[in-house]
């Protein structure tokens, strides 16, 4: 099943097939689009529908459709072509958008704790990110995609 963000716009290519063949896509149609939202009753809606070719449709899904989470299911009809069902998963994405800026910010961070473990390991080395068995034994970096960023956790091991 297809994964959705909460109160985004979404493009949602559906394919008609044509009915008579049951084989080639149906083209020239005009969809009727039916959406039920995480198990509620089947509505009607009016969107933008942009026919993409070969019996494919680009089908707008505006935050107006995508405003609950759970499963967003339509049902599609057009004259002359089969019916078409679809499912999809709204959910709330808790990962932030990367940006350079933000991947920028969470290397800095990185440096800054390994250069801190650096430090505090006894041993000499130009660099801190150079990873040696010595320094491989005594620290270990734990990293954790949070809601918030990046987690970083120093852990001092005993050999």
């Amino acid at each position: 099943m297809k994964l959705i963000n909460k109160d985004t716009n979404f493009n949602l290519m559906v394919f008609l097939t044509d009915s008579i063949d049951r084989v080639l896509g149906k083209t020239g149609a005009s969809l009727i689009i039916n959406l039920s939202k995480n198990g509620g009753a089947f509505e009607t809606i009016t969107t933008t529908v942009t026919e993409r070719g070969f019996g494919w449709y680009n089908v707008l899904l505006t935050t107006t459709h995508t405003n609950t989470l759970g499963v967003l299911s339509l049902h599609i009809e057009a004259e002359g072509a089969d019916p078409t069902d679809l499912s999809l998963q709204v959910i709330e994405l808790i990962a932030k958008e990367l940006t350079s800026q933000s991947i920028l910010e969470g290397i800095n961070t990185i440096k800054e704790k390994v250069t801190d473990i650096h430090h505090n390991d006894g041993l000499e080395q130009s660099d801190p990110l150079i990873i040696t068995p010595e320094r491989r034994k005594t620290n270990r970096v734990d990293l954790k995609l949070t809601g918030d960023g990046i987690s970083i956790t120093t852990v001092s091991r005993q050999s």
